[in-house]
């Protein structure tokens, strides 16, 4: 783990200068947000010309954006190349997955305590925060010879069960 850590940090930190700048990065970063946010204006029914929409969104929340990718440019370096005798990995909780409260926490229940029974096996629509996973190699070896790799989950993912539709739906009043 620590060799192909250093590995990582030091293939990460040497290439960088032959790919893009930092303000470059952050830039092209900020752009693909954008983009992104204003396809998903236009995928809820916003009805502006693209091109408008872009630049509303680059305009109205250039702060926020510039802010966002910052920190997940920090965090992508941080992870990459100053720790190296772990691995940091992002937790997203598949659409239809079974939710496990061992492993993730309801977003829908009040308090974040999931309110149903653990056997059921409720499906997941969505996960609305991402979790954080820590691999670390053990002393131990495995009988293969390789390395025993234990991971701790960091951070539970937080997801939104199917169920929720139903409670949607419910709770809907027609007139």
């Amino acid at each position: 783990q620590s060799v192909s850590g250093r590995w990582r940090a030091l293939t990460r930190t040497h290439l960088k200068p032959f790919l893009h700048s930092d303000a470059q990065r952050q830039c092209m970063a900020e752009k693909g947000l954008a983009e992104h946010i204003s396809d998903v204006l236009m995928a809820s029914g916003v009805d502006r010309e693209p091109s408008a929409l872009l630049n509303d969104v680059e305009r109205r929340c250039s702060q926020a954006i510039h802010d966002i990718v910052r920190l997940a440019l920090d965090f992508q370096r941080i992870t990459g190349e100053v720790i190296v005798s772990r691995d940091l990995l992002a937790i997203l909780i598949p659409p239809g997955a079974s939710f496990d409260p061992e492993h993730m926490v309801d977003e829908g229940a009040d308090g974040g305590e999931s309110g149903h029974d653990a056997s059921e096996k409720l499906p997941v629509l969505c996960t609305t925060r991402l979790g954080l996973q820590m691999a670390e190699s053990q002393s131990k070896t495995t009988k293969a010879g390789g390395r025993e790799v234990c991971s701790t989950v960091v951070l539970k993912p937080r997801v939104v069960l199917e169920t929720i539709l139903d409670e949607l739906k419910s709770s809907i009043v027609y007139r």
